[in-house]
């Protein structure tokens, strides 16, 4: 029961027990007072008559007419004269007359009084004995009225108390319903300090909630600090300390966002794309000539907030320029900086300003462009785009004509055991556009927003099938990761169901994985997914496993062949205590399922370590060669 509602029903229980307490005791003490008087009124007539007919003579007629006189001076119920010996000498009764008064009532509360008596004198013998009697009638009327009158001041008096209870339990249940809010706000990591109520219980619990609410607070900023410092380390490069990709394309998001709503023109802002061709495969990570091409990089970008550095690749490298529109100026500036490094046609630079409206992949497939048409000039070359040019390319019509023109290629990424036996096989698909002949390394982010992805699916599946009858490729296996939008697709499902069916015999060595995100959204359908594929002989897993943790147990419970943990969790699992807690549970689920787990992005040698530790089945990234 709520505490507001056990506090009300105390003081409806008080109020109740105070009511009628009072009520019995004022009524008591009227019909003790109304008993007493009647008993008085006896006894004063009792001896007024008997001192009358002392004076009188003593023949019945005489008595007789002195008792009717004085019964029907008085309400009275019976008047007698009763000799020493017990007889009546002369009686007067009235029948029960009923009063105005509920019979429950007069039996609710009954008059008990004491009849009157005194001695009647016959000179100085005992004549009799008087006996008076009144009626209760009146009294009891009387009775009645004070009860009615007792109540309404009762009535009154109860109503003003429910208004005090009223006001009182108000002063409660504010700093009360101030501490439920401010739980309620911690949950939603917003933290309220309480001004201290005058109640001093309450103001020690609101004291209590304060401190608490303060140490939460500190808590959560020193965490967010911790997380923001570890964020920015995992997104980091760690050859070059530039950031890494997926924390390029975080930056260049809210860089273009913030580009539509700087100018009503288009906005402002450049992105340039730096391939280092001159960057020979002994620098590797570690080669004096990579750091250099990371410091001529952070030159730019030092002292100037909101610049970003990035390494996308071996080679590739990009520059965020939120605060110039100038392409063609940053253009030659990074070109010449990158020159002094190694001036024989070390470099390539691409550039493309920041347009409102543009999606991210749209802006970095331009800089690309422009990188591939920097690369039709000698030596260090650079290109910029105009902004009258740029994100005029119909990416759509690239895209559809590049997959109908079988210009997807396959780039296989070997995924390793433990031992360092091959598994099998990734099968990314890259596009080769025209007419510059550039090779799209990921196509499926922009076909996606585009609606092509099932398309590039089918065709990525089409084309390992037909490596996979290949003579070279007897014995490999090969895997595609599917996205989630040919996943939830019937019509793609089944076009893929037939094409399997259709190439029965390599389908057998074919690995196909569903986002995580589908399975744990429609798990009947992920079954029929696999009920429908597993008829060809291939494998079915899901890919994409990271937070939250607690699918992992629903997704292991779908019996895929295999589960494939996403890179982004990945990364830095080595330092990552509850990450590795979180996979190593995963992976004895998987274990006593019989289920394969992969981890992809592997990027160093710490992180296969600690994985092929926590009982990882396969590896596969940078780090795997």
């Amino acid at each position: 029961m709520p505490l507001s509602r056990q506090l009300w029903l105390a003081v409806i229980l008080i109020t109740l027990t105070s009511f009628v307490g009072s009520f019995a005791i004022g009524m008591h003490g009227v019909r003790n007072f109304l008993e007493q008087e009647l008993h008085r009124k006896n006894a004063d007539s009792a001896n007024s008559l008997a001192l009358s007919v002392s004076q009188l003579s003593k023949d019945p007629v005489t008595i007789g007419l002195q008792l009717t006189a004085y019964f029907d001076s008085g309400q009275y119920e019976v008047i007698s004269i009763t000799s020493p010996d017990g007889n009546i000498l002369a009686e007067r009764t009235q029948e029960h007359v009923d009063a105005a008064v509920p019979a429950w009532f007069a039996a609710l509360f009954p008059l008990q009084v004491e009849a009157g008596h005194a001695q009647v004198m016959d000179g100085w013998m005992q004549f009799g004995v008087v006996k008076v009697v009144a009626r209760t009638g009146p009294a009891h009327e009387s009775l009645w009225k004070q009860a009615g009158t007792l109540l309404l001041w009762l009535v009154a008096a109860a109503a003003v108390g429910v208004v005090i209870g009223v006001g009182i339990l108000r002063r409660i249940r504010q700093p009360l319903a101030a501490m439920v809010d401010q739980a309620d706000a911690i949950t939603d990591r917003n933290f309220l300090t309480l001004a201290e109520p005058p109640i001093p219980e309450l103001r020690r619990i609101a004291r209590a909630m304060n401190d608490l609410v303060r140490r939460l607070h500190n808590r959560a900023m020193e965490e967010t600090e911790r997380l923001a410092a570890l964020r920015s380390t995992l997104q980091r490069d760690a050859a070059t300390g530039l950031a890494d990709r997926d924390g390029f394309m975080e930056q260049l998001h809210a860089a273009a966002a913030q580009a539509g709503a700087d100018l009503e023109d288009g906005g402002r802002g450049t992105l340039l794309v730096a391939r280092c061709d001159g960057l020979r495969a002994e620098d590797g990570d570690t080669g004096v000539l990579l750091q250099r091409v990371a410091a001529c990089m952070t030159d730019i970008c030092r002292g100037a907030p909101g610049r970003v550095a990035a390494r996308l690749g071996w080679q590739d490298f990009a520059l965020l320029v939120p605060d110039r529109d100038d392409a063609e100026a940053l253009a030659h500036e990074l070109t010449a900086g990158l020159a002094a490094l190694q001036p024989a046609g070390f470099c390539r630079v691409g550039a493309t300003p920041l347009r409102r409206g543009a999606h991210p992949d749209e802006i970095l497939a331009d800089a690309e462009t422009a990188l591939i048409l920097a690369g039709t000039g000698a030596g260090n070359t650079w290109h910029a785009l105009p902004a009258s040019a740029a994100h005029v390319r119909d990416w759509r019509r690239d895209l559809v004509e590049a997959i109908e023109g079988d210009r997807l290629e396959l780039a296989l990424q070997p995924v390793l055991a433990p031992d360092g036996a091959l598994l099998h096989r990734e099968a990314l698909p890259h596009l080769r556009m025209e007419p510059e002949e550039w090779l799209m390394a990921n196509p499926l982010a922009l076909a996606v927003r585009l609606g092509l992805a099932r398309r590039i699916d089918l065709r990525t599946v089409r084309r390992a099938l037909t490596h996979l009858e290949s003579p070279d490729a007897a014995d490999e296996e090969l895997a595609v990761d599917l996205s989630e939008e040919t996943a939830a697709d019937p019509e793609a499902r089944e076009a893929l169901r037939r094409l399997l069916l259709e190439n029965a015999r390599p389908a057998h060595r074919l690995w196909l994985a569903v986002p995580e995100s589908w399975a744990a959204r429609e798990p009947g359908a992920f079954s029929d997914f696999c009920d429908a594929l597993r008829q060809s002989g291939c494998r079915i897993g899901v890919s994409r496993l990271g937070h939250p943790f607690e699918e992992h147990a629903r997704i292991v419970a779908l019996h895929p062949d295999y589960l494939k943990i996403d890179a982004d969790f990945v990364r830095g699992i080595s330092v990552r205590k509850a990450c590795q807690q979180s996979l190593g549970e995963l992976c004895g689920q998987a274990r006593a399922a019989e289920i394969a787990v992969i981890a992809a992005g592997v990027r160093t040698a710490a992180e296969r370590r600690t994985l092929i530790g926590l009982g990882c089945d396969g590896i596969t990234g940078p780090a795997v060669k």
